[in-house]
């Protein structure tokens, strides 16, 4: 009688270990990833998917959207590029809903896991004060964003130049749903 592989008890040994593994490595991964998912937060999840630059689609209050390239998030705000190329600041607690370009498979929101920037987004604004940036503001109760030039940024409101009449207008920050700004 000659020897044959599915015969030798060491083979049968070493695939039934190997399919135990295998087995084994599969439920660690299932059980890994329900417990990313039950953990998740909405800023982690955010996080995670600026991480991976991935393309996002965000509806904000009173139906206005933005899409672009999910690049950072803070602690009040998440940073799109669109594809304007312009920079997106869009405050967290305005958004509804986030959806991700559907070419990438992300089955469940994940991420625990803080903010990667601890700048506000007035903290953000008041740097670039200085430079006098042409921004465009969404706001609470208005369809079009308002557009002007930054001139200072207080503690708690931003004044903008509108017209370069040196009349500014007043924008209160609860109001402030997003600012975008063409990149330099």
């Amino acid at each position: 009688m000659s020897w044959q592989p599915d015969s030798d008890p060491t083979v049968r040994l070493r695939d039934d270990e190997a399919l135990r593994a295998a087995v084994e490595a599969r439920g660690d991964e299932r059980l890994m990833t329900r417990v990313s998912a039950e953990s998740a937060t909405f800023a982690g999840t955010l996080r995670d998917l600026a991480e991976r630059r991935v393309g996002t689609s965000l509806l904000l209050r009173g139906d206005h959207g933005v899409q672009g390239t999910l690049v950072a998030v803070a602690v009040d705000h998440v940073v799109l590029v669109t594809g304007a190329d312009q920079l997106t600041h869009v405050r967290t607690d305005a958004i509804v809903a986030a959806r991700v370009d559907p070419s990438v498979q992300i089955p469940v929101a994940q991420g625990h896991r803080p903010p990667g920037d601890h700048l506000t987004l007035l903290q953000r604004l008041a740097r670039w004060e200085e430079d006098r940036p042409v921004v465009a503001i969404m706001v609470d109760g208005r369809t079009e964003p308002v557009r002007g030039r930054l001139i200072a940024v207080g503690e708690d409101v931003v004044s903008l130049d509108v017209a370069d009449d040196r009349h500014p207008s007043y924008l209160p920050d609860h109001a402030i749903r997003a600012v975008m700004m063409d990149r330099r």
